[in-house]
């Protein structure tokens, strides 16, 4: 069954990384083979760039932050998740259609157009192209995505680009 933008389900029992911005910084959870950790990195202007300052670790409940977990964090992953929005975005939408095989063998049904909707619209909001993100998350080509956009827009689930950038209003399918 596909889940909406609102929730967050991955293919396995161990989800994508999620990944969250806010005006004190990123925080990215469900890295792999790091359930339950939470990171928290703290950007910081300097000059005309932005820069990672510091990185909070934590663990799950009733687990330490040992030398060795320490010694493991990867560091290059958080820092290439927090400082590309766009794999932020692949990271999320993975997670939003977590059966995209199985819906892109019944193109064209209310259920595929309705997860091609909602990612083409959390990636306008993410900044991220829309277009390149579908292709991705579903393995085809931009022709495609085109027609799979082009018969939601005449069944008119979809607006142009531009209007759902700036309309913000979500249209429910009939």
């Amino acid at each position: 069954m596909y889940t909406s933008i609102i929730g967050h389900q991955g293919k396995s029992e161990e989800p994508g990384p999620l990944v969250t911005w806010s005006e004190r910084g990123v925080v990215v959870r469900h890295l792999p083979n790091w359930p339950n950790w939470i990171f928290r990195l703290t950007p910081v202007a300097v000059g005309d760039r932005t820069i990672v300052a510091s990185v909070e670790i934590s663990a799950p409940t009733g687990e330490p932050v040992t030398v060795y977990a320490y010694k493991r964090v990867p560091i290059g992953t958080l820092l290439r998740l927090a400082s590309d929005p766009t794999a932020a975005v692949r990271a999320v939408v993975a997670g939003l259609v977590p059966d995209a095989d199985a819906l892109k063998r019944r193109p064209y049904s209310t259920e595929h157009l309705c997860a091609v909707i909602d990612v083409y619209r959390y990636a306008i909001s993410q900044d991220a192209p829309p277009r390149a993100t579908l292709a991705e998350l579903f393995d085809v080509a931009d022709k495609t995505v085109d027609r799979w956009l082009r018969r939601a827009r005449d069944r008119g689930l979809l607006h142009t680009w531009d209007e759902e950038r700036h309309a913000g209003e979500i249209k429910e399918p009939s």
